[in-house]
């Protein structure tokens, strides 16, 4: 029994190893096209109270 708990602790860690993963960047092209909307006040789905 005390080895599946090890082997499964141990794949539990490897599976959360985050080197692999980019980290997120704010200026992607879908956030630059929404921001851009928003913007645009003929477009944008914000009332001008909001």
């Amino acid at each position: 029994m005390k080895k599946i708990i090890v082997v499964f602790t141990l794949l539990l860690m490897v599976s959360c190893n985050s080197q692999g993963k980019r980290p997120l960047v704010g200026v992607t092209e879908y956030q630059q096209k929404l921001n851009a909307n928003y913007k645009d006040a003929s477009i944008s789905p914000l009332k001008k109270e909001t």
